[in-house]
């Protein structure tokens, strides 16, 4: 069954405010509440709409992290940026993101930067919230990062800290880690080896 004009004059109306209560859709169009969830209900039931939900992540702390770009001490700066520069759409991908980048030439500058990115905070209706919901770390960062500070960093529900595959590839280090929770939380390995 098609949409009628009925049904789209609703839809139009919970487009432009989702959270519209069913009584004031049916005030605006001149219909029963009944009848808007009647519709609605029939619908959702037939598929013609779909109701999704996606969460603003810079609404709710602002804005996330990117660490990992290690540049070694006997690496030529000009160099790397040429390399970068011939990827303006990583770079602008990342920017149009809301990404911060944060670079690091080993792990002791990983994990100040990582403690310095966890801990930043930001005022959201005159509340300090974490400036940062999630930190991508190379996994090579990852894995020489002390435990404790590992446990430290990951106490709090945010920011959360990913570990990323490098240039280099995978190195295995999420899936041992997921592997590790997983076993923690049920008991036993369920993934095996």
């Amino acid at each position: 069954m098609a949409l009628d004009d009925t049904d789209i004059r609703i839809t139009k109306l919970l487009r432009q405010d989702p959270r519209v209560p069913y009584t004031k859709i049916a005030d605006t169009i001149g219909i029963s509440r009944v009848t808007v969830k009647n519709r609605m209900d029939r619908m959702l039931d037939q598929r013609l709409v779909v109701l999704t939900a996606k969460v603003n992540i810079q609404n709710q702390v602002g804005k996330m992290a990117m660490l990992g770009l290690e540049v070694k001490s006997g690496d030529d700066w000009d160099e790397c940026l040429g390399k970068l520069a011939s990827l303006p759409w990583v770079l602008m991908g990342f920017k149009a993101m809301g990404i911060t980048a944060a670079g690091a030439n080993n792990v002791e500058e990983a994990k100040e930067q990582l403690y310095k990115l966890a801990n930043e905070t930001v005022e959201v209706e005159g509340e300090p919230k974490k400036a940062y919901a999630i930190i991508f770390i190379l996994e090579e960062f990852a894995i020489q990062l002390p435990q404790e500070d590992y446990k430290k960093l990951t106490k709090e529900a945010l920011p959360a800290i990913i570990p990323i595959p490098g240039v280099k590839g995978t190195e295995g280090y999420g899936l041992t880690r997921i592997k590790k929770m997983v076993e923690q939380a049920v008991g036993s390995d369920i993934f095996g080896g």
